[in-house]
């Protein structure tokens, strides 16, 4: 706060993806400290964002809840074949995918939400199953943005490797590579903390009354309706 001059003044978060986990407790913990000097937070935004678990929202190597009820809905965008098609919304139907999201997206709800499918279960897998279809149709197929073409990943991106942008962002010297390993233990272990919704998120609506959930209607990584089930 002294480095970047902020003392005293508003502070509003935001981030993106994965930071829809980070920001939520980082505002909570901001908001415990009752030091307006330093700590006066007094609002977050967080857009498609990793606030619950994956059987609800969908990340990768899951099939979750909403994947099929998305694929239904912008099948002349995915342009899979019929037989396919079949295959996935039958195992949805059969996993209570369907009934599911049909209760969860009811508004309001009409009471406490159960848990959303557990996708680990015989031919749940439904999402995981998806991609690789329209992969195959698509090559170019981008997941985080379903309309555009984004071929193979490019892993030699270096920008925030560069020392003169690690400066100018305050960040320590770090070996920065958008394809690194997982050194950190960011996956494994991984994050044993509660999804965000399901910990700090209420409170810090609470306490703000300033908060927006925002999602790209085109992101299959993380998917719209998931959010809305969360939010529920």
């Amino acid at each position: 706060m002294q480095t970047f001059d902020l003392e005293g003044k508003k502070v509003y978060i935001t981030g993106e993806s994965y930071a829809g986990q980070y920001i939520p407790y980082i505002a909570e913990y901001f908001l415990d400290q009752n030091n307006t000097d330093y700590y006066n937070v007094s609002g977050i935004q967080i857009n498609d964002p990793s606030i619950n678990h994956d059987d609800t929202l969908i990340e990768a190597d899951n099939g979750a809840a909403p994947s099929v009820w998305h694929l239904n809905e912008y099948a002349n965008v995915f342009s899979l074949n019929a037989s396919t098609m079949a295959d996935v919304n039958e195992r949805a139907e059969k996993c209570g995918y369907f009934e599911f999201m049909e209760n969860a997206l009811t508004f309001p709800p009409t009471g406490k939400l159960p848990n959303a499918p557990n996708s680990s279960e015989p031919g749940c897998d439904v999402w995981t199953d998806i991609i690789n279809a329209a992969i195959y149709v698509n090559p170019c197929f981008n997941l985080y943005r379903r309309r555009d073409c984004v071929g193979k990943w490019d892993c030699s991106n270096d920008y925030f490797n560069r020392s003169d942008v690690q400066k100018a962002i305050n960040a320590p010297p770090t070996d920065y590579t958008i394809c690194g390993d997982d050194s950190l233990g960011l996956l494994d272990p991984g994050d044993a903390s509660p999804p965000s919704a399901l910990g700090p998120l209420p409170g810090v609506i609470e306490r703000t009354n300033n908060v927006i959930i925002g999602h790209g209607w085109l992101d299959y990584l993380l998917l719209a309706n998931g959010t809305l089930v969360t939010i529920q």
